[in-house]
C-alpha cells in the first residue's frame, strides 16, 4: 500500500508541476550567451515581470540557435528580447506586439583590407571569403542580402563567437571581407581595425533590439510592461549594460518600427 500511495503522490506532484509550467509565461532571448550568463542577464527582468503581472514569468535559455528558431516559429515564447528581424517575423506571422526597444539603430559595415587593391566594390568579393557570424545573426542576414544574385556569391567563413572573433579572423588574413556592426567598428578599442580596413558598403539602418509579446499577453498587461520598462526599471540594467551601456531605460516601440525588417523570410539565401 505504501508503494502505491507513494506512486499516487508522485503522480499528483507531476500533474501539479506540469500545470504550473504550462501556466507560466515564457521569456527568452537568442543563445548569444552561455546558459549561466543568460540567466544573469535576463532572469532579473523575468522576476520583475512576475511581480508586475501577478503571473509566473520564467526565463528559458535556448540550448542552440536551432532550438530558438523552432520554438519561436512554434509561438512557444511569450516575451522575447531580440533583433528587429525576429520581431518583424513574429509581428507578421504570429501577431506579436512590440513593447519596448533600445534607442538608436542597428547598422553594419562590409569591410576589406586597406591595401587589397583588387577589392574595390562588394561585387569584387564574388568567389572570395567573407568572415561573418552564423545566420540567423542579423549581420549575417544583412550580408546575404547584399548579394541577391545566387549565381554571383562570395564564400562565407562562419565564425563562432562575436564580432571581436570575426575581426580577429579577418586580421589574420583568413578572409578578404568582413561584416560587423558599425557601432563595434567605431569603438575606440578598434583603432587598429579601422586603420587596416576600408568600408565597401554600409547597410540600411534598422530598428534596434527590443522586446515583443505574444497574443497571450493582454493589452492591459502590455501597457504595464511598457510603462515599467521605460521608467528606468532596475531589473533591465543587466540587459542595458550588455547591449547599450550608456542608456538608462528602454523606449516605447511601435509596429511601424519593424516595416521591411523581415530578413528571415525575405532573404534570398537564408529564407523561411
Amino acid at each position: 500500500m505504501s508503494r502505491i500511495w507513494l506512486l499516487r503522490v508522485v503522480s499528483c506532484l507531476l500533474i501539479i508541476c506540469s500545470a504550473v509550467v504550462h501556466a507560466d509565461l515564457i521569456m527568452s532571448a537568442p543563445p548569444r550567451e552561455s546558459k549561466q550568463e543568460g540567466e544573469r542577464v535576463y532572469a532579473p527582468l523575468a522576476q520583475h515581470l512576475s511581480q508586475l503581472l501577478g503571473k509566473s514569468v520564467v526565463y528559458q535559455h535556448p540550448q542552440s540557435w536551432r532550438e530558438y528558431e523552432k520554438k519561436m516559429k512554434n509561438d512557444e515564447y511569450d516575451i522575447v528580447f531580440d533583433g528587429p528581424h525576429f520581431a518583424a517575423w513574429r509581428i507578421r506571422h504570429l501577431g506579436a506586439k512590440p513593447l519596448v526597444k533600445l534607442s538608436g539603430s542597428l547598422q553594419f559595415v562590409l569591410l576589406t583590407a586597406q591595401d587589397d587593391e583588387r577589392i574595390k566594390t562588394p561585387d569584387d568579393l564574388f568567389g572570395q571569403m567573407i568572415c561573418t557570424l552564423p545566420a540567423p545573426n542579423l549581420g549575417a542576414l544583412t550580408l546575404f542580402a547584399m548579394f541577391p544574385n545566387p549565381a554571383r556569391q562570395p564564400k562565407y567563413k562562419i565564425i563562432d563567437g562575436g564580432f571581436k572573433e570575426a575581426a580577429v579572423a579577418f586580421m589574420k588574413g583568413e578572409c578578404r571581407g568582413l561584416i560587423i556592426r558599425s557601432a563595434f567598428y567605431r569603438k575606440s578599442s578598434n583603432e587598429e581595425l579601422r586603420n587596416r580596413t576600408r568600408i565597401l558598403r554600409r547597410s540600411v539602418a534598422l530598428t534596434n533590439q527590443g522586446i515583443t509579446s505574444s497574443t497571450r499577453i493582454t493589452s492591459a498587461e502590455r501597457d504595464k510592461i511598457i510603462h515599467s520598462l521605460t521608467k528606468g526599471e532596475t531589473s533591465t540594467l543587466p540587459i542595458l549594460q550588455r547591449f547599450q551601456s550608456k542608456t538608462a531605460s528602454f523606449e516605447p516601440a511601435q509596429t511601424l518600427d519593424y516595416e521591411d525588417h523581415n530578413l528571415l523570410q525575405d532573404n534570398s539565401i537564408f529564407g523561411w
